[in-house]
């Protein structure tokens, strides 16, 4: 009797799995009525959609029989956190999973900090992970949290400044709108000589950071 096994008859977008035929000497696979594989007892294969998979069998006589085994391919699915968001101390950022992208709803939920509900809201800088498990497929998506102190933004002492010279503030570390009280948004600010009062205030996230110097 000609038969098939399998490693298994369900996998996740992107793995594999091996068939193995017995009970003959000589076995032709399909996949699909596509894909073929000559000569072999068994192959490994990775369908990217559900699949059926055929295989001739003949004796040392010559006699021939036909099995097939499906492998159904679970649909994939992108858990996404969104973008990195920064926030004041004090304040919560709320961290959503976004159900409604997928096809199915999850079968489990679990975030590294122990909580098993789509939304959760955070308070200490870090990075933050969920993994989402639907049937036997888990995604896994990653956020970090950033919490500003505004009372620790400094953009240095006041500097003096000989003629000729240049005194450069770089804000680079952040992101966000900057706005200085000349009009300007540099990122990095060359204040030249004579210099004078210059104050920032820097949108980043949901929090305000501001801070000025006299040059």
């Amino acid at each position: 009797n000609l038969f098939i096994t399998q490693t298994t008859n369900k996998i996740c977008p992107g793995e594999s799995v091996t068939l193995t035929a017995n009970g003959a000497v000589i076995y032709d696979w399909t996949v699909n009525d596509f894909e073929t594989y000559l000569n072999a007892a068994n192959i490994t294969i990775s369908p990217d959609s559900t699949s059926v998979v055929k295989t001739e069998g003949a004796s040392t006589q010559g006699c021939k029989a036909n099995k097939q085994a499906s492998i159904q391919v679970n649909s994939p699915f992108f858990p996404d956190l969104g973008p990195d968001k920064r926030i004041c101390m004090g304040q919560s950022a709320n961290l959503v999973l976004n159900v409604q992208d997928f096809d199915v709803a999850p079968t489990s939920v679990r975030w590294n900090t122990g909580e098993t509900t789509n939304n959760i809201a955070v308070t200490t800088s870090g990075k933050y992970y969920v993994d989402v498990t639907i049937d036997i497929c888990t995604k896994t998506d990653t956020i970090e949290v950033i919490v500003q102190n505004p009372a620790s933004f400094d953009i240095g002492p006041d500097p003096l400044l000989c003629e000729g010279k240049t005194h450069l503030i770089d804000l680079s570390a952040y992101s966000g709108t900057i706005s200085w009280n000349d009009n300007t948004n540099n990122i990095i600010k060359a204040i030249s000589y004579p210099g004078g009062f210059y104050k920032v205030v820097v949108v980043d996230g949901s929090c305000v950071l501001t801070d000025s110097i006299t040059v």
